[in-house]
């Protein structure tokens, strides 16, 4: 193995995972991570080393197979790549904006570990910059903080505060890893122009040892920014593995009364491509709508599991006097499995692919009429612009239902293969890399 910290004398691959979330919670990256590490396990013995990067300090654990610790225990970046020496290191290749991604990764490669970075389909939505600076700044001064074990937990000027944390812990890694001035302030220029816009071009600078990519369209776009073809795989995304594998069963259930409805939510408001104010005017118009449509239809909410606050979506439905049932906990094929059509804000999330794959009807919400989407723009689904016209939509979406070959054509495109072997080829590739 290539890794000057490989330990001869252990028979198994140690691999570093930072992770902003607790591990045990479901989320993209806990879902992607733990597909791709038991397909590993079925070739060689792994040893996972969660590194938790959350405001609270996260409570140290430690398995036969897997330890977690936590990035307050450590100054720096090579510190904790020191401690754990690792075969392999996941870090994604955003540069400064993800600080903790982008110190390990600068220290993984001063020690010679290799990095892989996985790179999803990115289509941030192009929000006007004023928008969204002022979103952020509005984040920035919040309390609350989601991904926290305990929702409900305030921290004082808690996101602001942590965003400090991790651009000094990112400086000490600069520092410990004798990157001159113009380099730190190069880099602290650049955290600062991404906080005002969500489009962030390719940058070869940030590439990593390994990139495994959801689908061949995205080869030649990194090829163009400077990546090296040898370091680009494409795998298909692990994520959608199990839905690929039980389609079947969530497509083919037949269901007799009135149509079931699922509100699938994601973090547009943490991610600053909405308003607090947009998302409550969105999320209080439809539960009116259902409400007064109750013996034609039911309304179920899934907010997103780590990145959402679900007391903020039961004060909505609360004021309303409404019992609809919104759910955090879950996966979300067991949610697909019992409804009929889906509500989204945007196809920009897994749970939207997810929809997708399940042949399920799509509405998407672009109550701003502000940007384009690629399941509008594919025929892929129904678009709805206004809260009050929700219900006709879902009419609409119900009776068109779906296009096999524009389904087939968009998991093609953009997802590779629909095998569910994602897993086997990400793990395929890992093992290629550290026996070069």
């Amino acid at each position: 193995m290539n890794s000057r910290f490989f330990q001869s004398d252990n028979n198994y691959l140690k691999i570093l995972i930072p992770i902003h979330i607790a591990p045990n919670n479901l989320s993209f990256q806990t879902i992607y991570f733990n597909n791709v590490i038991k397909a590993l396990k079925k070739k060689i013995d792994v040893k996972i080393f969660w590194v938790t990067y959350m405001p609270n300090k996260f409570e140290s654990k430690k398995e036969k197979d897997s330890e977690i610790l936590d990035i307050h225990d450590f100054k720096n970046a090579l510190e904790i790549i020191e401690k754990i020496k690792p075969n392999i290191v996941f870090a994604y290749t955003g540069g400064p904006q993800g600080q903790i991604h982008y110190s390990l990764s600068l220290a993984s490669k001063r020690c010679n570990v290799p990095v892989v970075s996985l790179m999803t389909v990115d289509r941030l939505i192009d929000v006007k910059r004023f928008k969204y600076l002022k979103s952020n700044i509005s984040r920035f001064f919040e309390s609350s903080i989601p991904t926290i074990t305990n929702e409900n937990k305030k921290i004082f000027f808690g996101k602001g505060r942590f965003f400090i944390y991790k651009t000094l812990f990112m400086i000490n890694t600069l520092r410990v890893l004798k990157k001159n001035y113009v380099f730190i302030l190069n880099d602290l220029f650049n955290l600062i122009k991404a906080f005002s816009s969500t489009i962030h071009s390719l940058n070869a600078e940030y590439s990593n040892t390994l990139h495994v990519l959801d689908n061949e369209g995205m080869v030649k776009p990194l090829i163009k920014a400077g990546f090296d073809e040898k370091s680009l795989v494409v795998t298909g995304n692990p994520l959608y593995d199990k839905t690929f594998k039980k389609i079947k069963e969530v497509s083919h259930i037949e269901r007799n009364g009135i149509p079931q409805i699922l509100l699938i939510t994601s973090p547009v408001v943490e991610h600053g491509t909405w308003t607090k104010q947009e998302r409550d005017e969105a999320v209080k118009g439809m539960v009116k709508q259902f409400l007064e449509h109750s013996n034609e239809m039911n309304l179920k909410i899934k907010i997103h599991p780590s990145h959402e606050n679900l007391s903020e979506y039961e004060k909505i439905v609360n004021e309303e006097n409404s019992s609809i049932i919104i759910y955090r906990e879950g996966d979300i094929l067991d949610f697909l499995n019992q409804c009929d059509a889906v509500i989204i804000y945007d196809s920009e999330t897994t749970a939207s692919i997810s929809a997708l794959i399940a042949r399920k009807p799509i509405v998407i919400c672009n109550f701003q009429n502000s940007k384009k989407d690629r399941f509008l723009e594919k025929g892929l689904a129904i678009e709805c612009t206004n809260p009050k016209k929700i219900i006709d939509a879902i009419k609409k979406s119900i009776l068109i239902g779906i296009d096999e070959n524009r389904i087939q054509g968009f998991v093609k495109k953009e997802l590779f293969k629909d095998d569910g072997m994602s897993s086997e080829r990400v793990a395929n590739a890992i093992l290629k890399l550290i026996h070069k």
